[in-house]
């Protein structure tokens, strides 16, 4: 008799887990189908767009630290050797403004350029790198077209764009490796054999102090002529070294002023071309270069000279003026002075 009720406890038991097994008790949820964010029922395009924040904040966060403002996104994407990504950025006057181009490890190469509205570059980083940097300090053009290009790999690019104020420039420059500050090359003359020898050789034999104002590697062909342009302050001169490379033979260098007329035209020094630019007012320059034949790369080197220099410039050295200051007769008796002091001229 003691083991009934040990019996009855068991089957109480069997009737119990029989009764939760067949009853209504819902089955533990599948984490997935809780999900904020369920597969769509139907296909639809997507509003998202790449967050070009993700690649460009590190070294944002740097510029800003070091006196930047706040991050602007000019532009992002997923990009393959040869494509680009850029944008029109308005520039304020009397501000520095940073552009910085990252992209994800998977591309190994990329190039910034910032062109004005005539098709001409302004600033360039060429240099064989995954981040690309510019900063652009007065004077500037108001407006600049700023685009990132891919040279090796595929993934995603970021550009954007931080105003700087001109006193903190130099920490930002430092802080983030900027390119296209004056006296600063776009990276590509690096290996250029043989080119801080020509400079400092020429600038001797042109005299008077200069300060490097650009340097830039620039594609040029037969077909037409390829451009940059300088801005003169009043009372400066420019002087202007163009090297070509092995592949480009003969040079034909010009300087138009803002009109597009033809004011001055390379001396040659051997395979290079020089100009010696002086202007009494403020201006702007576009030095054009163009070979006969072949097509290549040259080196432009723009040097800028103190205010009041042009007496310090060596007479041998030929100074075409972008603004004139003198009446005819003044201007035709000091262009007979300076043919008479060449060998053998009679005026």
């Amino acid at each position: 008799m003691y083991r009934r009720p040990r019996a009855r406890c068991l089957l109480a038991c069997a009737l119990a887990g029989l009764s939760a097994a067949c009853g209504s008790a819902p089955a533990p949820e599948n984490p997935a189908s809780t999900a904020k964010d369920p597969a769509p029922k139907n296909l639809r395009v997507s509003p998202d767009k790449i967050d070009g924040k993700l690649w460009l904040a590190p070294d944002a966060a740097r510029a800003t630290v070091a006196g930047a403002g706040a991050l602007h996104i000019v532009g992002a994407d997923i990009a393959s050797e040869g494509d680009r990504v850029g944008s029109f950025v308005d520039v304020p006057d009397r501000e520095c403004v940073l552009f910085l181009a990252r992209t994800s490890p998977t591309i190994a190469d990329v190039d910034l350029f910032a062109y004005e509205d005539d098709g001409s570059a302004f600033a360039t980083d060429e240099s064989p790198d995954a981040a690309a940097t510019l900063l652009v300090c007065p004077p500037h053009p108001r407006r600049l077209y700023v685009v990132a290009r891919v040279m090796s790999g595929t993934g995603f690019l970021s550009v954007g764009a931080q105003s700087v104020p001109a006193a903190a420039a130099d920490a930002v420059a430092q802080a983030t490796g900027a390119r296209g500050r004056p006296g600063q090359d776009s990276g590509r003359l690096d290996a250029w054999p043989g080119l801080e020898a020509k400079i400092r050789e020429h600038r001797v034999a042109v005299g008077s102090r200069w300060e490097d104002v650009r340097r830039v590697a620039l594609p040029v062909g037969p077909r037409a002529a390829s451009r940059v342009s300088i801005g003169i302050d009043a009372g400066r001169c420019a002087d202007v070294l163009v090297v070509p490379s092995d592949e480009v033979a003969s040079l034909e260098v010009v300087a138009e002023d803002a009109t597009g007329r033809i004011f001055a035209r390379g001396r040659e020094q051997g395979r290079d071309r020089t100009l010696t630019l002086c202007s009494a007012e403020a201006a702007q320059v576009v030095i054009a270069v163009r070979p006969r034949t072949s097509q290549g790369l040259v080196a432009v080197v723009i040097g800028r000279s103190q205010v009041g220099a042009e007496a310090e410039i060596a007479p041998s050295a030929r100074i075409d003026h972008v603004t004139q200051t003198l009446d005819l007769p003044a201007a035709r008796k000091a262009h007979e002075k300076a043919l008479s002091a060449r060998a053998s001229y009679e005026p």
